[in-house]
This record gives C-alpha cells, structure tokens and sequence, in this order.
C-alpha cells in the first residue's frame, strides 16, 4: 500500500496524466486568494490595525508595564515597553531613568555566581532595542539620549570558563573576565554590535552594525570592525561652532595683522596692470570696426579689377600687406 510520501512522489514526478493534472490543481489552489475588494479589504485592515494596537496598549498599560516596574529599584517614568515582557534572568539591581524605551524581546540577565549584586543603570531617554542582551556582570552603565538597535549584546560576563575541565565541570568564569561596561551620554550601537566586558565608550560615538568592541572607545568617533578600531572623527555643528569661536582671538593676534597688510601691498599693484590692459582692450577694440571696412574695400577693387597681366597681379599682390598696414 502507498504511503502519503509515495503519493507525493508520484504527483511531483508527473510521469503519469492524472498526476501532471493533480499537481497543476495543487499549485493553482496553493497561490490562490479571494479577490481584493479595495475599499471593504482596506478597511479591513486598518479596523484591524486599531483593534491589534488597542489590544496590545491595554495589555501593556494594566499588565506588563506595572509588573517590570515592580522590578526596578524606583519608578521610572514615562517607561515604554513594546511587543512583550523583557526577560529578566538571575538576581540584579535595576534603575532606569525617565523616557525609556524598551523592546519586549530584550533579555537582561545578572550574573549569579558572583559576590556582589550586578547592577544595571539605564539614564534618560534611552532606547533598547528589539533582541537586545543585557549580561550584567559587576555593572552596566548606560548614560542619557544612549541608542541600542536591534540585536546588541552587551557582554559583561561569558557563563562560562576558558579551561576545558572547568567548563565541563559545570564551574563558573572566573573573576578575570568579568569587568563592567559603560556606555557614556549620547552613544550609538548599530544593530547587531557587541561590546565585550571591562569596555567604556565615550560620550557620542558612533559603533557600526556588526562590530565587536574589545578596547575603550573615545568620545565623538566612529569606529566599527572586529575588532572595532576608530574610522574617523565625528565633526559636528555645535563641535566646529565652538572651535571658531575659540579660534577668533587668535586670528587678532598681532601675528596675523602683518599678514593681512602684506596680501593687501600685494594685491594693489597687481589691479593696475589689469586696468591699463582693460582700457588697452577697448581701444583695440573701437579701432578694429575702421580698419575692417578698409579691407573690406581693398579686397573689393580687387574683385572688381581682374588682372590683366601677371605683372599687375604681382603688383596688386604685393601691395596688399601695405594696404593692410
């Protein structure tokens, strides 16, 4: 007897007529969908959009919100949590500061095999993104107007030993690789960066999706690779304001005053020459429309009286450049 996969087989082999009229009715009805009706089907689904989102707001005003802020050291305002619960693993102290945003999908564990308890500091006007981990060794700091995007991985502690018989053993790291991190004020990770323990990120700089930060970083660069070595300085606005407004003073200093007398000794003599040549241009300029009818006319004569002999035409020839002249 044949068994469903041996059906199937025959149907895709389509050795057989039935079986080629079997799989062309399988395929139809598999892309098959009932006709779009536009406004009944867009309507459809912007009732259901609302009806999604009311559900979710109302799930995340009464329920997930007030139960993570039971677990925080003290309330934190204007706290936005979006698309679930975060996972909280091992015992850790929490504080997070007003306007925070932060993905359901994030995990934040606290290591348990050490002394003290872990602690995670989150500033203002922070935001987490969707998977984003969170391994709070000793400490996590993250400063104000912070950005994680999606995936981050901020790893303060591995879980585990470097020696092979420790790991088997089920043991614990070991106190050497576990260090803090701090992110300072205005830091960007781009998705899917990873930022090893015992690391410090300056204030505004820019990490680049898919980098691993194993040194500190300085403020306002942007760095990525693995591992993640500065690519440039970040020049921004307010930056290059403030360096002129430094730099003024010392433009009048009486070391650049000389300068400036010299560039303008320099120019005076230079425009002369200019308007000397220009008044030259314009009287070449009116001479040249009466010295065009001359040749205009000699050129004329000479049209008109065909030469005779080759003598006159010599003549006429040679007293053609004196004409001219």
């Amino acid at each position: 007897m044949k068994t469903i996969a041996d059906i199937k087989k025959w149907i895709k082999a389509k050795e057989h007529p039935a079986a080629r009229f079997l799989y062309d009715a399988a395929k139809y009805l598999k892309g098959f969908s009932f006709p779009v009706i536009p406004w009944f089907h867009d309507g459809l689904y912007k009732l259901s959009r609302i009806i999604k989102n009311l559900f979710f707001d109302i799930i995340r005003v009464l329920w997930t919100t007030p139960l993570f802020q039971s677990q925080l050291a003290r309330p934190a305002p204007k706290l936005y949590i979006y698309g679930g619960m975060p996972l909280v693993l091992g015992h850790l102290v929490m504080d997070f500061g007003e306007d925070v945003r932060l993905s359901g999908q994030t995990t934040i564990s606290g290591r348990s095999s050490g002394d003290e308890t872990p602690r995670l500091v989150v500033g203002s006007n922070v935001d987490i993104g969707w998977q984003t981990t969170l391994a709070v060794g000793h400490a996590i700091k993250i400063g104000d107007n912070v950005r994680l995007a999606g995936r981050n991985f901020l790893a303060g502690y591995p879980g585990h030993p470097l020696d092979p018989e420790a790991r088997a053993a089920g043991l614990p790291e070991t106190e050497d690789q576990v260090g803090d991190i701090v992110l300072e004020d205005g830091v960007w990770l781009g998705t899917g960066a990873m930022v090893m323990a015992g690391v410090t990120i300056g204030a505004g700089t820019v990490v680049a999706a898919g980098s691993i930060v194993t040194k500190d970083l300085p403020p306002r660069v942007l760095a990525g690779g693995c591992p993640a070595r500065v690519i440039k300085q970040i020049d921004t606005p307010s930056a290059t304001a403030n360096e002129q407004t430094v730099e003024e003073p010392q433009s009048e200093a009486t070391e650049d005053k000389p300068a400036l007398t010299k560039k303008v000794a320099r120019k005076a003599p230079v425009r002369k020459p200019r308007a000397a040549s220009a008044a030259a241009a314009k009287t070449t300029t009116t001479k040249q429309p009466s010295a065009r009818p001359a040749t205009k006319r000699t050129t004329a004569t000479t049209r008109k009286a065909a030469p005779k002999t080759v003598a006159d035409d010599t003549q006429k020839t040679n007293g053609a450049p004196h004409d001219q002249a």
